[in-house]
């Protein structure tokens, strides 16, 4: 393969924001466009644009997307192997283009599941689509550690339409971390396929011969692809891009200008409805569709939301979106970090972090935050409160919980309580007979913030004053992801990222196990052992009811409301908005576009 295709996607990662038009058999459609393919003509034209025409296209995308936009774009070429329910956020078995597995069992240890594919999905070229093919996205995403491989830890096909995940004790999280967009293994190596089929030959389903055979694989085709082709995403031809199986087709593609992707209508095939990806510059998007140019929009800046809305004849909604910010502390002392327990399992003193290692402290610094300041001021009035740490969107976050409270004069009696007094009136507040910082010191304190997010750095001046007015002095320094997990911090200022559906498992950042400096996710050392228990707990309820799931994940919200090693402050809001003439918008929260295959534009008389 001579052809490969070399990317810089950090370089490009920021070019141009997803923005959508819809135009029904305009002179501008046809004009500038309508690139060339079969999809010029049909029963409607819906025109987006990527971060560029390029980005999201290319296969490094497509399989480690790092924006929403990528994502998307992936999800409407490539078949992914779950199908969801966009109302209730659960995965349910394969229909019409929407996933492939129709079925799926776990081993008792549940250490292997095993998903049984349907046999009438083809790709775009006539191949069938088999469980090869999800065998080699799973190789691609071990091989490249993406983070879900935390979980998925190898894989086996059984037969054609047959293949086993194997699982890191994941339980009831295991179909979270399952689901991927699948591309096709025969346009990767024509002989993938063919050579799997000879290497596998056993009927064993336990995990362990599961694992020795999937190892096995790994290191032989490692080996054999090293010269050739290589397990490297930008590896993939550049031809890949007409072989697709997703809920639209490739039809053309015009470098800097456009991208068509073109879909059958179920109900009438002889119609087809078309997606242009056109390239708008992100400063211009709102404008061109208070003009009527555009007729969707997604995601605008803040402030321009009331002049959206205040166009006639346009349909609006604000919606969670699947990002939330939050703030975390370090409970152990940062100046020797190290993990609870050695490598023998013996515990270890990890020391308490002189001003957060105290539970007041921390519960004086949440009261001292005046989210509603914040959410005016950072997000223009319209990002969504949290009480807990768990997205509003999980079936396991309680809308009728308490919200953070802000009540500075009970936050400056809590640390007067806690022997932290500004004895020398300077506004900082110094420990007098506090529990763990040096008789003296002042209640100084440095907060990361994620480097670049200038939302943060708005953020960052607001908690400067709020903080000092109940006596602590805080420096602000832009961080990186790296920097958190080494454990020298005091505190942090960040933002999750949430996949839709929300996996409610909150294992990564608060169970013990996480707690190692530079490679677990449990920063802050938090260690609760009735917090061990309730997600061990979650993670392994019979059959996986959800109800029971969720009453023990509001167990959990409830202890770390009270124990405060982190507390949520506003998920950022997503607006999307059409013209009045399009017909089947109905944008749900985590999946605005769940139904666009079916929109069509309501012609003008």
């Amino acid at each position: 393969m001579k052809n490969l295709l070399k990317w810089n996607h950090a370089r490009l990662s920021f070019l141009l924001m997803l923005v959508w038009l819809v135009v029904g058999g305009s002179a501008l459609a046809q004009d500038n466009l309508a690139p060339e393919g079969r999809g010029a003509e049909g029963s409607g034209v819906i025109t987006l644009a990527n971060e560029s025409s390029a980005l999201g296209l290319l296969p490094l995308d497509v399989l480690g997307c790092v924006t929403v936009a990528c994502g998307q774009l992936g999800e409407f070429l490539y078949p992914t192997l779950l199908a969801v329910d966009a109302a209730t956020g659960e995965f349910v078995p394969a229909y019409g283009s929407h996933g492939l597995a129709e079925s799926w069992t776990f081993s008792e240890d549940g250490r292997v599941g095993i998903f049984r594919l349907r046999e009438d999905r083809y790709w775009s070229d006539g191949t069938p689509i088999t469980a090869y093919d999800v065998f080699l996205r799973v190789l691609l995403d071990l091989e490249n550690r993406r983070d879900q491989t935390r979980q998925v830890i190898g894989a086996a096909p059984l037969d054609t339409y047959t293949i086993a995940l194997l699982y890191d004790a994941l339980g009831c999280s295991a179909l979270d971390y399952s689901n991927r967009l699948i591309v096709p293994a025969h346009r990767y190596n024509a002989s993938f396929a063919e050579t799997a089929v000879r290497f596998f030959q056993t009927d064993a389903t336990d995990a362990d011969s599961l694992m020795a055979e999937s190892n096995r694989w790994r290191e032989a085709f490692r080996e054999e692809a090293e010269d050739d082709y290589g397990y490297r995403p930008e590896n993939f031809p550049i031809d890949l891009l007409n072989t697709t199986a997703g809920r639209f087709e490739l039809d053309s593609f015009r470098p800097g200008e456009s991208v068509r992707l073109v879909t059958t209508r179920a109900e009438d095939p002889t119609e087809t409805l078309s997606l242009v990806l056109l390239d708008v510059n992100p400063v211009d998007t709102v404008q061109q569709f208070l003009t009527g140019r555009l007729t969707y929009l997604q995601n605008p800046p803040y402030n321009r939301y009331d002049d959206i809305r205040a166009v006639r004849n346009v349909q609006t909604a604000v919606l969670p979106g699947n990002a939330w910010d939050y703030i975390g502390f370090n409970l152990a002392d940062p100046r020797r970090p190290r993990g609870l327990f050695d490598e023998n399992g013996a515990p270890l003193d990890q020391g308490q972090h002189p001003i957060f290692g105290d539970v007041r402290v921390r519960r004086a610094m949440r009261l001292g935050v005046d989210l509603s300041m914040l959410i005016d001021t950072v997000v223009q009035g319209e990002g969504f409160p949290l009480s807990d740490m768990a997205h509003p969107d999980s079936w396991a976050y309680d809308p009728q919980a308490p919200m953070p409270e802000y009540d500075p004069v009970q936050a400056r009696r809590i640390l007067e309580d806690a022997g932290w007094r500004d004895s020398n009136n300077d506004g900082v507040r110094e420990c007098r007979g506090c529990l763990y910082a040096d008789e003296g010191d002042d209640l100084r304190f440095t907060m990361l913030y994620d480097a670049g997010n200038v939302r943060h750095e708005i953020a960052a001046s607001l908690l400067q004053r709020m903080f000092f007015s109940v006596g602590a002095g805080v420096t602000f320094s832009a961080g990186s992801l790296q920097e958190r997990y080494n454990q020298t911090f005091d505190a942090y200022m960040t933002t999750r990222v949430e996949r839709f559906p929300v996996n409610p498992d909150l294992t990564p950042l608060f169970s013990t196990e996480e707690d190692q400096p530079t490679t677990g996710y449990n920063a802050g050392s938090y260690s609760n052992p009735e917090v061990d228990a309730l997600l061990e707990q979650a993670r392994n309820v019979p059959g996986c009811d959800r109800e029971a799931r969720r009453e023990i994940y509001q167990q959990i919200h409830a202890i770390l409301r009270e124990d405060v090693p982190a507390f949520p402050l506003y998920v950022l809001p997503v607006m999307v908005a059409a013209q009045g003439e399009v017909i089947g918008f109905n944008p749900l929260p985590g999946a605005p576009l769940w139904n666009i295959e079916t929109w069509s534009i309501q012609r003008r008389e």
